[in-house]
């Protein structure tokens, strides 16, 4: 089944390109599934296969900052609950981390490559890093970041994603609506901000990332990190600001929805993860068998726990369904029948 509130408008606008607000990137990938007259099921292995990628990224990521061991300790944070529950779904988090971590290890290969293929590398480096503003308003920041980060004029070629955009808005081509709900979630967020509502919505956040173990990446995320720029591993700074910058959009996502979900903890998560698979690579390769073992155990509990709890989130949100999916399945066994519908309350 297709499963969670944003999937549904998505491949309810299969047929086209723009939906509501959202920026373009992973509804092109919907739109050419259902072209090629793929249903429900190709679409999802196709938003698993995005997914799968972008923890490979993030694996070539990890090797290039902290040796080979670190690549294969970042697998088990590819099962992460929240990422591995909405990876599996058309939403943006497995695409805009498959652009984010596939640039920065492209830019990490482009930084040692021999002086004939340096110029090619980076223009691949600043054209994945103009992707990321057609995936998710965060990630213009993030290119943005990326653009400073280079100090060169060259870079400018990363702004290419975020100028489309604004040209297709320029030129004032509507997007379309799956349903009349408008989910512009940033709209009206000063007029919706409250401290008794914000301290409800942390509260359920923290509940939440005990449930993931997202507590754990957070504690070993910071020390990780910390012990990377210590080693003075290339781009861990720049990788810390991008997590900044995702807090922060976090904290402003908390405000306007008013509420805390666990899908929310899927980037900072992945991120966090990336830090600590770095960080226990370098230990890999500094110590003996009791580290590795060590290491190795705690990676494998911790690869179980996510997936179990990954699962739980996909059941949690096919459940909250439970009684639509039943009228769908009774409408299909009668096409020829009228149904007069009534909302349920609550």
């Amino acid at each position: 089944e297709n499963y969670s509130m944003d999937a549904y408008q998505r491949w309810g606008g299969r047929e086209h390109i723009l939906i509501q607000g959202w920026l373009p990137a992973t509804q092109s990938l919907i739109w050419l599934t259902a072209s090629l007259g793929g249903g429900v099921l190709a679409m999802r292995v196709g938003m698993s296969v995005v997914g799968a990628l972008a923890v490979t990224a993030g694996a070539w990521v990890a090797r290039s900052i902290a040796g080979k061991a670190a690549g294969w300790l970042f697998v088990p944070f590819g099962l992460f609950g929240p990422f591995l529950t909405w990876s599996v779904v058309p939403y943006q988090e497995s695409m805009f981390l498959l652009f984010l971590f596939g640039g920065t290890a492209l830019a990490l290969h482009a930084q040692n490559a021999s002086l004939p293929a340096k110029n090619r590398m980076w223009i691949l480096v600043d054209l994945v890093a103009g992707a990321l503003p057609l995936v998710r308003y965060e990630g213009w920041p993030v290119t943005l970041l990326y653009i400073i980060w280079r100090r060169n004029p060259r870079a400018l070629v990363a702004t290419w994603g975020a100028l489309l955009w604004l040209g297709i808005k320029w030129v004032g081509v509507e997007s379309n609506a799956s349903s009349p709900i408008d989910y512009a979630d940033w709209e009206g967020l000063n007029t919706r901000f409250s401290t008794t509502v914000l301290s409800a919505s942390l509260a359920k956040l923290w509940t939440q990332m005990v449930d993931t173990k997202g507590i754990l990446l957070l504690v070993f995320g910071v020390a990780g990190w910390v012990h990377l720029l210590r080693s003075k591993r290339p781009w861990i700074v720049w990788l810390g600001l991008v997590f900044v910058g995702q807090v922060a959009a976090l904290g402003g996502w908390i405000i306007g929805l008013e509420t805390a979900t666990y899908r929310m903890q899927a980037v900072p998560g992945m991120l966090l993860g990336l830090f600590v698979a770095g960080s226990s690579g370098l230990l890999w390769a500094q110590h003996g068998v009791r580290t590795r073992s060590a290491i190795a155990v705690g990676g494998i509990l911790l690869a179980i726990l996510f997936t179990v709890q990954g699962f739980d989130n996909s059941k949690r949100s096919t459940r909250a369904v439970r009684w639509e999916v039943r009228l769908v399945e009774t409408m299909s066994k009668c096409p020829e029948c009228t149904y007069l519908i009534k909302p349920r309350e609550g």
